[in-house]
């Protein structure tokens, strides 16, 4: 057993260090803390860009389905990528910044005429669910990279399992006991722009830690391996 980043043999197991795996499972909290902040779209579409709640809920279903569409271009798009970075930390990197870019433009729809707020809102929605999905998939593809080692395996579900609790009930506790009160119990523009910033700023964080985690073994030789690799159509 392999117990370094050295490439593995056939039929050998590669194993990773106990911080590169806590690490990178920190790109699925970097993920999760989007959805989180989702659950507040909905207010702001209603109170500051004049939209009904049952029309932004149907819309925000709408891009689910979307999301299940892409998903599956964005693998092939996965498996075919590679550069002198890796195959996995630019994607990462590149999901996480397109994900800052769509919430950029979503908070500050409400800034832009009315009779373009509704196609502006639609495509900053659509643009965040692509660059959602690139990073969010490379937290299943890039496990196998890490390590392909049973034993080692529920120890990544272990930590991905204690930072998503993390990310939802710090979230509430964030947004309950400090930045609702500070701005008066109300959805307010500054509410919207303070919590939209620092999702930001958290999940890009943990995306670089979760980059670094994969860092050693984001590169030949760990991609497939364990697996009889063929070749994949977009149907």
């Amino acid at each position: 057993m392999s117990e370094t980043n050295a490439l593995p043999t056939k039929n050998q197991y590669h194993t990773a260090k106990w911080w590169q795996i806590v690490l990178f499972s920190l790109n699925n909290a970097s993920t999760n803390i989007y959805l989180f902040a989702f659950g507040f779209v909905t207010y702001y579409s209603t109170g500051l860009v004049g939209l009904s709640a049952l029309f932004i809920s149907q819309l925000l279903g709408y891009v689910r389905i979307f999301d299940g569409f892409i998903d599956p271009a964005l693998g092939m798009f996965i498996d075919k990528t590679e550069s002198k970075f890796g195959k996995y930390r630019p994607l990462m990197i590149i999901g996480n910044l397109i994900t800052i870019l769509s919430f950029a433009v979503l908070f500050t729809t409400h800034l832009l005429p009315e009779s373009t707020r509704l196609i502006v809102l639609i495509i900053a929605l659509l643009v965040h669910k692509i660059g959602y999905s690139l990073q969010a998939s490379v937290t299943k593809a890039g496990q196998s990279v890490l390590t392909n080692d049973p034993k080692q395996r529920p120890m990544f579900n272990i930590a991905d399992g204690i930072f998503t609790i993390f990310a939802f009930t710090g979230g509430q506790f964030f947004v309950s006991n400090y930045l609702s009160p500070k701005y008066g119990n109300s959805f307010t523009l500054g509410f919207f722009q303070e919590l939209a910033v620092t999702i930001v700023i958290l999940s890009f964080v943990l995306c670089i830690l979760a980059a670094i985690g994969i860092a050693g073994k984001d590169r030949n030789g760990y991609f497939g391996v364990g697996e009889k690799i063929k070749k994949r159509r977009i149907k």
